[in-house]
């Protein structure tokens, strides 16, 4: 439905059948540090700052690719981030998700070439990828499948049924 959203409010809103596919991804460069990311999520793949309510998700999301330095001619010592979430990939501060109901199932195959010293981080899960410490999630439930097959392992995988990482949970904050 939306790829980014900031200061949005979604209310009401129930997305049937979504299908997804992403076979490639895209590099840039901050202050000197190249990162290569994907997101993905039904209802949008970035949320900033919003709020969600009384929303329902159903489809599917198919994600084959192969990261290497060889496609992307990036050096092996940058970051990779993989956010994949059946509503949202990655949610944000100040963002609050209400009653939401995902169906979104979740295959990922493929996802590691030759990039062996590389920082691999990857969070998929049935609403969302990854949650800011500040985001909260509410009356969630999830009934979508999430897989993950990689053809090479991954420096952090992280997965799970509402959200894959949340660093407030991981430090204990929460």
């Amino acid at each position: 439905l939306f790829g980014a959203a900031t200061n949005v409010v979604v209310k009401n809103v129930c997305i049937v059948d979504s299908n997804i596919k992403i076979t490639k991804s895209y590099a840039y460069t901050y202050k000197g540090e190249t990162t290569q990311r994907v997101y993905a999520g039904a209802l949008a793949y970035y949320i900033w700052k919003g709020e969600i309510m009384n929303c329902s998700t159903s489809g599917k999301i198919e994600i084959d690719m192969v990261f290497t330095n060889a496609d992307t001619t990036m050096e092996s010592s940058n970051t990779y981030a993989i956010s994949i979430g059946g509503v949202v990939g990655l949610l944000r501060d100040l963002t609050t998700i209400t009653k939401l109901t995902n169906h979104v199932d979740i295959t990922i195959t493929s996802l590691f070439g030759a990039m062996e010293s590389s920082l691999f981080y990857t969070s998929i899960a049935g609403v969302c990828g990854h949650a800011a410490e500040t985001a909260t999630i509410n009356e969630c439930y999830n009934y979508g499948d999430v897989t993950f097959v990689p053809n090479q392992g991954t420096n952090k995988l992280r997965m799970g049924g509402i959200f894959g990482y949340c660093p407030a949970l991981a430090s204990g904050d929460r």
